[in-house]
C-alpha cells in the first residue's frame, strides 16, 4: 500500500518556523520519520503571500497542489489569482490546484466573491489540465433555512457550469449528506471523496453511510495526527490519504 500525505500545508508550517527554532529541512525531515517507508508527499500551498516557500523543497521531490483557500479569499482578485497560478502551477511538480472552495461557515463569507474565486481558479486548472482539490464548508446549523448557505449544493452548480463530466478531482473533508455525495457522484465520474475524522466523532453527520454507499474505489480516508513530534515546532496537523497510487 502506498501512503499518500495529499494535504500537508506546507506553506503555513514554513510560516510559523521562519522566525522559531526550526527550518524546511526540518519539517520534511519530521514527516518522512514518522511516516512509512512507501510515502508520497503533496503539499498544499493555500496561501499566495507564501506561495515562493516552495523553492525550499523542490529538490526533495515532493509534490505540490497550488490554490487560494476560501480563508483568504477576500483579500485578492479573480484576475490577480488566474495570473498568479498560471506561473506558479505550471510547473511539472505542481500536480493540482487546490485547495480551493466555498466556505460559508465564516460570519462574512461574502458568497459572490467566493464564487467569482472559485470560477477563476476551476478556469486555470481546466487550461493546465491539471486536477483540483475542493474545500467546502455549509453555514453554521441555525443561521441559514433551505438551501441557503449550503456550499456544496453551490459548488455542484458550479461545477456542472464549468468543468466536464469526466474531469478528476477530489472534494475533501467531506461533510454533507448522502444525497449530496451520490449528486456529485451521479454528474461527475471522477470525483473523490476525503474525510475527516468527522466520520466517527460527529455521528449525527452520518457520515457513515456515505462512506457505505459510496463506489469504495471514490473514498479516501483522512487521519490527522494533531499530536506529531513535529509540535513544538508546529501545531499544524497533517493528512494521510489511502488510497489507490
Amino acid at each position: 500500500m502506498v501512503v499518500v500525505d495529499s494535504h500537508a500545508h506546507l506553506d503555513l508550517m514554513y510560516e510559523k518556523l521562519k522566525s522559531g527554532p526550526g527550518s524546511a529541512a526540518n519539517i520534511y525531515q519530521k514527516l518522512a520519520e514518522e511516516s512509512p517507508a512507501k510515502l508520497k508527499i503533496v503539499f498544499s500551498m493555500s496561501k499566495p503571500s507564501n506561495w515562493s516557500s516552495r523553492d525550499k523543497f523542490i529538490e526533495r521531490g515532493v509534490s505540490f497542489t497550488y490554490g487560494l483557500h476560501p480563508s483568504f479569499a477576500s483579500n485578492h482578485y479573480p484576475q490577480e489569482v488566474k495570473d498568479a497560478l498560471r506561473h506558479w502551477a505550471a510547473h511539472e511538480d505542481v500536480v493540482g490546484i487546490g485547495e480551493f472552495g466555498l466556505d460559508y461557515s465564516y460570519n462574512e463569507y461574502e458568497p459572490y466573491h467566493q464564487e467569482q474565486m472559485f470560477i477563476a481558479q476551476v478556469t486555470v486548472a481546466l487550461e493546465l489540465k491539471k486536477p483540483f482539490v475542493l474545500h467546502l464548508r455549509n453555514a453554521k446549523r441555525g443561521r441559514y433555512l433551505g438551501s441557503e448557505g449550503d456550499a456544496y449544493r453551490a459548488a455542484l452548480d458550479l461545477l456542472r457550469r464549468y468543468v466536464p463530466y469526466n474531469y478528476v478531482f477530489v472534494v475533501h473533508c467531506w461533510s454533507a449528506d448522502l444525497e449530496t455525495a451520490r449528486d456529485f457522484n451521479y454528474y461527475f465520474e471522477n470525483v473523490y471523496f476525503s474525510f475527516s475524522p468527522m466520520l466517527i466523532l460527529s455521528p449525527y453527520l452520518n457520515l457513515d453511510e456515505v462512506v457505505r454507499r459510496l463506489p469504495l474505489v471514490s473514498v479516501y480516508t483522512i487521519f490527522f495526527k494533531k499530536k506529531m513530534t513535529l509540535s513544538p515546532l508546529v501545531s499544524r496537523s497533517t493528512e494521510s490519504t489511502y488510497g489507490r497510487d
